[in-house]
């Protein structure tokens, strides 16, 4: 990272937050975040939607029981998937499906902006990305609004995005609730937060998933899985204030530097 990015991070650090909180220094000569996510400048969205044409192109049709499984080839993909998992699927692991460090996420169906359903599996295991966070994003949140850039001081989805994206960081941010509190998002509310972030914005629905199948709060609960789909820092099973952001940022410091 280079020394102007370095400097405003330091300077976001410390005004990190909904809640005031200290950093400390890493390994690396930067700050670690020990608060919660307040925003920062927001950048214009540069990705489009994940297309999959609505169809599981790694073979086997999509589970929709809860942490069942299923096989076949080529099998098209449900409208209302809740859990389970796929045989062939994007993940190559072959660790249990679970919501602990070192266990594979389940595997969930959410809709993207244009429409289209979509695996998880395929977006966090088939993009070529090393790492990917995935956010959990309500209207109604002020540390999501922090995320989107909505909100002055601290860092954004896309100062992290711009840090490290050319170091095989990815993000999935899924929008469960709009600002109207419990009402499932719709194409275009997830099409106006996409313009928001250069991350992959797709949405829950009917809303339920994120929380019951993933383990994610669906206000700000963030965590981060690695290139087989297997959780780095995996969901919180009492989240913190700031549903997890800061572990995961300490993560990402810790693995490509400040």
């Amino acid at each position: 990272m280079n020394q102007t990015r370095r400097a405003a991070w330091a300077v976001g650090c410390a005004a990190l937050g909904i809640m005031a909180s200290a950093c400390s220094t890493n390994d690396n000569g930067g700050t670690k975040a020990n608060g919660t996510l307040a925003g920062g400048a927001s950048n214009a969205n540069t990705g489009g939607a994940f297309a999959t044409g609505g169809a599981n192109t790694n073979g086997g049709a999509v589970a929709t029981g809860g942490g069942g499984t299923a096989s076949g080839s080529g099998g098209a993909q449900s409208s209302d998937g809740s859990g389970g998992s796929t045989t062939g699927d994007a993940c190559s692991s072959t660790a249990q499906v679970g919501l602990e460090v070192g266990m594979l996420i389940p595997d969930v169906e959410l809709q993207q902006c244009d429409g289209t359903w979509v695996n998880l599996h395929d977006l966090v295991c088939a993009r070529g990305a090393v790492v990917t966070q995935v956010y959990s994003y309500a209207g109604w949140c002020p540390g999501c609004q922090g995320f989107s850039g909505l909100t002055d001081g601290g860092f954004s989805g896309n100062d992290l995005y711009d840090s490290y994206h050319d170091d095989g960081y990815e993000q999935v941010i899924i929008y469960s609730n709009t600002s109207n509190y419990g009402e499932t998002p719709t194409q275009e509310d997830c099409n106006e937060l996409q313009a928001l972030h250069e991350g992959l914005v797709v949405f829950d629905a009917p809303g339920s998933k994120t929380e019951d199948v993933l383990g994610l709060r669906i206000n700000a609960g963030t965590a981060l899985v690695d290139a087989e789909g297997v959780w780095i820092v995996a969901p919180p099973p009492d989240p913190p204030q700031d549903g997890g952001f800061v572990e995961v940022f300490n993560e990402l410091m810790s693995r490509f530097g400040f």
